[in-house]
């Protein structure tokens, strides 16, 4: 390593040129052009190259050595010497060439920051538009600036009559393709961007009497995909916002935020959805579109004034945030902008006075809270693996479905961890799921508040009745149900019970629970206190108290240890990758669309392989400080188009890296000038025993994505079926379907998970079928079987599939579903017969569905459906526990004709549908439904209808039945991966890429080696 004059230190690589080290090349940097026709107008055609072509530094023997110490396993990070070698905009050089000033770094004099802020904006203007990157570089520094960066869409543009006009940047093609957004600092703890502005309200807020809100640091409007990492955003307790993210008129979905400190903030650390507030917001109008789909990863928030995360709007979903830290966050993350603490004797957040009408959802996994001022986490369905200490509020605090597993949680005196509590309005449930948490209380106090209360609100005058005794009426009751599995708790007295009004919240009160300890005898009990459970044809129910109106709690508990010593340790996260000397090429390569560009550029990728593999084979397996081992083929930004795979042989450790807009495509059906097609194959082909990264890359089989012709798939690896061999992903996004097929050892980890077409997950049929976990997303429909099992967690879909999972008659397969809310058929209902959400029925398997949201065909469905179906052919080898799930509009459409008479029979609820004659066996526990019905007359009325429990609800059945939820692989598991040292095995990483326009909409297979891809 150098030092800079500014005194920072600046990572130096060492690349080859046919196997010759420290030799001098050129670099290949044709500027970005839009695929069609005339991009080879835009860029001329290379010739092959007679070997790849590579960019060198100056750097000394010793560069090497610095390489990484760590395996590769510990994740890493390598830049080019040269960013814009490779395609990137950096933000202190080469400003004259884009008509921008250069930042100055590390000066805080007015001038300087003046000129930082403006070349930084200036950048972010022309970010991704006509031949400009779409990448922005911050090297090692600190930048000031006095006003908010924003990357937009669109801005106004003065006119001469003094008007405006609303002007879309780039013609409305920012991205050019289908290019993501990429903004990265060389490292969080030396690159900073920091407030040096006003301390004051932001001035573009219309309604400043009304609406207080201070500056954002990063404003973005509807830019997605987009990755920020490697930054510290500091606000000097004078801004209010860290990452302000809105949606006009698009959608912000495909967003990532990795390795990041945000800090010294007034309001919110990141922002996503809210509504319209500033002048320009309110003049351009539309707010119809949505942030999803946001993965926070590695991200230190500390002194954060009312939230450190806060998803704030209806379609303000699937954040998921792991491996991050929280400090004195007034609550850590929260999906509302309302405060908490509504319990009376908690602290209380007080509201931000913008906000949308959410609430948001979230997912967190492998957290650490310390010093939250009022709550650790408000809201949300799910937490795993979380550490808490030494809030002053709740560590959680919920009112509808949620999970918490595998949390530590120490509590201050006079706190209690968890408070559940219903809604606001209509069936007002909160039903909440603690498997295998610790949670150390002071003076022995309770551990968990399940608190349910009235509104006073009335029965519309015909809402249905049903008349199973699994069925009951609930309109504006409250209920909160709690299920208490595999829990160590200091206290001998963990569960309390408050009842209360919303208009006199202060006569609630807590009140131990002694009699609710853990029973053998008893597992599922009945509230309010002295409930019973009964037995009707051998099926589990709860009674209801009476009169109406009166709140309904009720428990199931098994396997929890009360009174335990718990002396926990706080858990090691990952640490930000460290920058690493690898050795790279950067291949010259053409965007010219004819059959000699695309020629060319296979040829210039194949010998870029070959010299990487080459050099590589003098390294020592087990040394990994040869800047060989993982070494780099970086594709600039572009389109690049082929005419044959590219093919990256086995036992070669090789990354392949990309800068969010590196494209590589099929050369067009039949070319340019009507020759034969392109044979249909994949872009590349991993050969076995694959060790291959590939990152911030997009593989397209024909330019017009909405048409796709069949060209062959994105990606085809072959994976040796080994228990060390793993496939790992992370915002892998594909506009088809993936299939894996045959594998019974290797580990399939897919993290923010996207497909639009079916996939499908077949194992070996043997002893070991596979183990396949989605962690995240937002996938269609998945067939499975061959014994695999599947777990989908944290998942979200609504869609036109008439199934989202299925397991064919007579086949095998597990699956467990956690905490994701599946809607086949879509919001507005496209099917007019019966259809079912996991297709099981014939299927030998233990399938378990825990915490989710269970609906068919949303709002307005046409027909009968159920999420689960167990038909009378149904044998005892097909296993079902359904634990805390919600439903909406399930069953009967919104017909109140289509309602039976009397409720039962066949059908216990509905969600769930089972044949007197079935087999099967099942249990449905504490789950509920509600659904809209309107008479002949067009009125419409909700029926509020919930069962208790159904099936067998016993301790033994349920235990064996979460056995896969259990698993540690299924845990949400931290991005440190374990190291993979067996050059056998199969080592695939994938993170952040896309493939759209494949052959038959299957854009990505994993098959052994040998096999022939479909």
């Amino acid at each position: 390593m150098v030092g800079r004059p500014d005194g920072s230190m600046r990572w130096l690589m060492t690349a080859y040129i046919a196997g010759s080290t420290h030799a001098c090349g050129t670099v290949s940097n044709v500027p970005k052009s839009p695929p069609g026709p005339d991009a080879s107008a835009a860029s001329p055609t290379a010739s092959p190259p007679d070997a790849a072509t590579a960019v060198t530094t100056d750097a000394d023997a010793d560069a090497a050595s610095t390489a990484a110490s760590l395996p590769f396993d510990e994740r890493e990070v390598t830049f080019p010497t040269s960013m814009s070698a490779w395609g990137w905009l950096d933000v202190t050089e080469e400003g004259a060439a884009i008509n921008c000033p250069d930042a100055i770094p590390n000066k805080a004099d007015a001038a300087s920051v003046a000129q930082t802020t403006l070349a930084i904006q200036c950048r972010l203007n022309g970010l991704g538009i006509g031949n400009n990157p779409g990448s922005l570089y911050f090297p090692a520094g600190t930048y000031y600036i006095d006003k908010t960066l924003s990357l937009t869409q669109a801005y106004y543009a003065p006119g001469p009559d003094g008007g405006s006009t609303l002007t879309y940047w780039g013609d409305g093609n920012r991205s050019q393709w289908t290019g993501e957004a990429h903004i990265s600092g060389e490292d969080p703890a030396t690159t900073k961007i920091v407030w040096s502005g006003s301390c004051e309200t932001d001035p573009n807020v219309a309604d400043p009497v009304n609406v207080t809100k201070y500056n954002d640091i990063l404003y973005i409007d509807g830019i997605s995909p987009l990755i920020i990492e490697r930054l510290t955003l500091d606000g000097q307790n004078c801004a209010g916002d860290g990452i302000d993210m809105v949606s006009k008129p698009g959608n912000m979905s495909g967003v990532s935020i990795n390795e990041m400190t945000i800090e010294n903030l007034k309001e919110v650390g990141i922002v996503g959805d809210r509504p319209n507030i500033t002048t320009d917001e309110i003049r351009e109008g539309d707010n119809s579109g949505m942030v999803s789909e946001v993965t926070i990863t590695n991200v230190s928030f500390a002194h954060i004034g009312y939230a450190c995360v806060m998803p704030d709007a209806p379609n303000a979903v699937d954040f998921w945030i792991r491996d991050s830290t929280f400090s004195d966050c007034g609550i850590g993350v929260t999906n509302t902008h309302g405060g908490n603490g509504i319990f009376p004797g908690m602290p209380q957040a007080t509201p931000l006075a913008w906000g949308n009408s959410g609430p948001g959802g979230f997912e967190i996994a492998n957290c650490i809270f310390e010093n939250s001022r009022t709550a650790d986490i408000f809201g949300g369905t799910s937490v795993r693996n979380r550490y808490s200490t030494a809030s002053l509020g709740p560590f959680l605090e919920v009112f509808n479905a949620f999970f918490a597993q595998g949390n530590t949680v120490i509590a201050s005196k006079g706190v209690m961890p968890v408070v559940s509590w219903g809604g606001t309005s209509g069936l007002n449930v909160d039903q909440m799921v603690l498997l295998k948490n610790k949670f150390i209380t002071a003076d022995n106090g309770p551990a968990v508040l399940v608190w349910t209360k009235t509104w006073g609100l009335t029965y519309p005058t015909n809402a249905y009745q049903g008349s199973s005794p699994s069925v009951g009426n609930l309109w504006n009751e409250t209920y909160s149900d709690l299920a208490s599995i595999g829990n160590q708790f200091t206290s001998t007295m963990p569960f309390s019970v408050a009842t209360g009004s919303a208009a006199s919240k202060d006569d609630a009160e807590a009140t131990d629970l002694a009699g609710w300890a853990p029973s053998s005898a008893n597992v599922l009990q009945c509230g309010p206190v002295g409930g019973t459970a009964s037995s009707v044809d051998g099926r589990t129910y709860c009674s209801f108290p009476g009169p109406d109106l009166n709140p309904v709690y009720n428990l199931l508990t098994f396997d929890d240890e009360l009174g335990v010593s718990l002396n926990p340790s706080p858990p090691t996260l990952p640490p930000i990758r460290p920058i690493v000397d690898r050795h790279y090429i950067i291949p010259t390569l053409t965007q010219a669309n004819t059959p000699e560009g695309a020629t060319a550029n296979n040829a210039a990728l194949q010998s870029s392989i070959a010299t990487l593999a080459s050099n590589q084979a003098s390294c020592d397996q087990a040394d990994y400080g040869c800047p060989d081992r993982w070494s780099i083929l970086f594709i600039p930004s572009g389109t690049f188009f082929v005419s044959t795979p590219i093919d990256v042989p086995g036992s070669v450790q090789i990354q392949i890296v990309g800068t969010g807009q590196s494209n590589l495509a099929w050369l067009p059906y039949g070319g340019d000038d009507g020759g034969a097609p392109a044979p249909s194959t994949p872009i590349l082909r991993l050969h076995a025993p694959s060790h291959v990264a590939i990152r911030d890359l997009a593989l397209f089989g024909e330019p017009d994505i909405h048409s796709p012709n069949p060209l062959g798939e994105g990606l085809v690896a072959e994976v040796t079926d080994l228990p060390t061999s793993r496939v790992f992903s992370d915002a892998l996004r594909l506009w088809g379907g993936f299939n894996a097929a045959g594998m019974g050892n290797a580990v399939f980890d897919m993290r923010s998970f996207g497909t639009g077409a079916p996939s499908s997950v077949l194992g070996n049929r043997g002893d070991n079928a596979g183990y396949f976990a989605f962690f995240g997303g937002n996938p269609t429909s998945v067939t499975v079987g061959g014994g695999a099992n599947l777990m989908i967690q944290d998942f979200w879909y609504e869609g036109n599939q008439s199934n989202y999972v299925a397991c064919a008659d007579g086949d095998a397969a597990n699956v467990t579903v956690e905490t994701s809310n599946v809607t086949p058929g879509g919001w507005h209902g496209v099917f007019t017969t019966a259809q079912t959400t996991f297709n099981i029925g014939g299927c030998a398997t233990k399938t378990a569905v825990i915490a989710s949201g269970l609906s068919r065909d949303g709002w307005s469905g046409r027909a009968p459906t159920a999420s689960i179906v167990l038909p009378a052919s149904a044998t005892a080898a097909t296993e079902l526990l359904s634990l805390a799930n919600a439903s909406i509009n399930s069953n009967f459409g919104n017909s109140e004709g289509n309602v039976p008479e009397a409720f039962s029979g066949s059908i216990d609820q509905g969600y769930l549908s089972v044949d007197p004659a079935s087999k099967a066996q099942y249990a449905d526990i504490l789950g509920t439904f509600f659904q809209t019905l309107t008479d002949a007359s067009g009125s419409s009325d909700r029926a509020d209808l919930a069962s208790r429990a159904t099936g067998s609800v016993e301790a033994a059945f349920i235990r064996a039945m979460l056995d896969q939820a259990n698993d540690a692989r299924q845990m949400a598991p931290s991005f440190v991966l374990s190291p993979i040292t067996d050059m056998k095995s199969t080592d695939i990483r994938i993170e952040h890429v896309w493939t759209a326009g494949t052959k038959s909409n299957l854009d990505v297979q994993f098959v052994l080696p040998g096999a022939t891809a479909q």
